[in-house]
This record gives C-alpha cells, structure tokens and sequence, in this order.
C-alpha cells in the first residue's frame, strides 16, 4: 500500500500539467523573503524534496518515541501522495511543506523535552530556530505559541524555561540589528490576510483533511485512553497542532497553504494511529478510499 502511494506521489509530480508556486514569502525583515517564482516549474520539485524530507523526519519521530500505536509507513505514503494531489488546488505549498517540515524537527525536540526541567538549552534553540525562520517567513511568528504550550504540556516549562524561550526568540534579531544587517526600522509585524473570498478552494481542501482527521481521531480518543501519560502527551501535542492548523487557515485564509501541510502531516499520523493501533481487518478500505479521494482531487482542478 504504502508503495502504491509513493509511485502515485511520483506520478502526479512528475507529470503534473501545471506547476504550481505559491506567492512570494515576506520576512519580518523588510526585503527578506524566499521568491517562490524564480523557480519556476521546478518548484514541483522542490515541493517534493520537501515532502520527502518531512516524511522522512515523520519516520524518524516514530521510530524514536513510537506513540502511533508501532511502527508503520502509511502517513509517510499518505502525505506523500496528499501532497502533490492537494498542491494544485491550493497553487503550490512548497512553502508549506518547508514549514511542515521545521515543524517535525521541532516537534522531534519537543519531544525529547518530556519531563525535563534542567534541559533549557534544548528550549533556546527551539525557539531561535522559530525565531530565525521567521525572518525569511512572517507566519513562522505564529508557530510560538504553539511550541510555547507544547514545552508546558511535555511538563518541561519552568522559570528557567521561560527565559530561555524568550531569549531564544530574541537572540536572531539582535544578531542582524546589532551586526547592522538591517536597521531597526526594516523590521515589520507579520500581517495576516483574511481574505476568504480568494480562498475557497484553500478552506475546501482543509474541510476534507479536517473530517479524516476528526473521524481517526474519535477513534483514537478510545485507544489513547489506555496508554501511558507520555504517549499521551505526544498525541496531545499532534492535537493541539491540528487546532493550530485550523484557527490558523481560517484567520490568515489567503495564506493557507502555508498551514495546510502542517494540518495534514498531523492528520495522517493521526490517521496512521488509528489503523495500526487496532487489527482492523479490511482497513486497506480505507486507504484506498482516501487514495481514490485525493485523486479525485487533482483531476478536478
């Protein structure tokens, strides 16, 4: 199964009729930002070296934590054909898989974070990695709070704690202030664009990955139940980034892709969670369903 998606992803990819390239990313520093066009049709590419990349990092913290019930490869296969089946429809999410992407490594810290007070290192550089991004990508702002609530739910928050985190977020803006990179008056508040009206597609694609992920997670609500409190806690967190996701979609809409593949990383490991923790015994119904969907998807658009 988890084959048939990779060959599905490659198809769609490398034969798809018309690339997609998100807008221009904005910086909270006046100038900075990634061009997304200059790529031209070879952003498709870049959209599934990053996607590759983000599955492989899904793999990595499965294998290290293993709070989807044991290991699997069907969210890495799922995501990996989400991908390209979805990005048509939202005009490319390269820039959202790169996002997704320093999510999973962040999320990989977060993790290790359980129950560790004294680890306040491992916290700064959560968040000047957060920090740092956000340089080149305003929506990057949005991801602290996120991991701010994600240090206190792995019970690793303290004073200590936060100070780091702040000084974390702070410490890559006085690099480029203080080495005189940028003067003061280029820094900018990352905006949001609530733009629903040029987004329906966008808030579409988000309705149907949200109603898989509700549906698995029911499931899961009954599973998790019985688990221990730190596989708890990391499925907590993947709740909680699933919220984020949405609230995110829907305030800054014209920026969805942005968010997208966030939502949908979490859903699929959600997803995964649900199959694999219990033996059901024609859950490849599901898949297929879920492949025959997003395929659907891509040749409507």
């Amino acid at each position: 199964m988890a084959v048939l998606c990779l060959v599905g992803a490659l198809l769609l990819t490398f034969f798809m009729s018309e690339p997609s390239v998100p807008a221009a990313s904005y910086g909270t520093v006046t100038g900075w930002g990634i061009n997304w066009s200059v790529m031209g049709s070879w952003c498709r590419y870049v959209e599934f070296v990053l996607a590759l990349l983000a599955a492989l990092a899904m793999v990595l913290l499965n294998k290290h934590f293993t709070f989807l019930g044991g290991m699997t490869m069907l969210f890495v296969s799922l995501t990996l054909l989400a991908v390209p089946s979805l990005s048509v429809a939202v005009g490319g999410m390269a820039d959202g898989m790169l996002m997704a992407l320093v999510y999973l490594v962040l999320t990989h810290m977060l993790f290790s974070l359980f129950e560790q007070r004294d680890f306040t290192t491992r916290i700064f550089t959560l968040f000047v990695i957060i920090a740092g991004f956000s340089l080149i990508e305003s929506a990057f702002v949005w991801m602290l709070p996120l991991f701010f609530f994600g240090v206190v739910q792995v019970r690793s928050m303290s004073i200590r704690g936060i100070l780091a985190a702040v000084f974390g977020i702070l410490t890559p803006y006085w690099i480029v202030l203080g080495s005189g990179l940028v003067p003061t008056d280029a820094l900018v508040w990352p905006h949001v664009d609530s733009a629903f009206s040029g987004a329906g597609a966008a808030l579409a694609v988000a309705g149907g990955v949200l109603a898989v992920g509700m549906a698995a997670i029911g499931v899961n609500s009954f599973t998790l139940i019985s688990y221990r409190l730190q596989l708890r806690t990391y499925n907590g967190f993947t709740l909680l980034a699933i919220l984020w996701a949405v609230i995110m979609i829907v305030a800054d809409s014209g920026n969805a892709s942005l968010y997208i593949p966030v939502l949908i990383v979490n859903v699929a490991m959600q997803l995964a969670h649900c199959l694999n923790a219990k033996p059901y015994r024609r859950r490849y119904i599901a898949v297929l369903l879920i492949m025959a969907a997003l395929i659907t998807v891509y040749s409507l658009v």
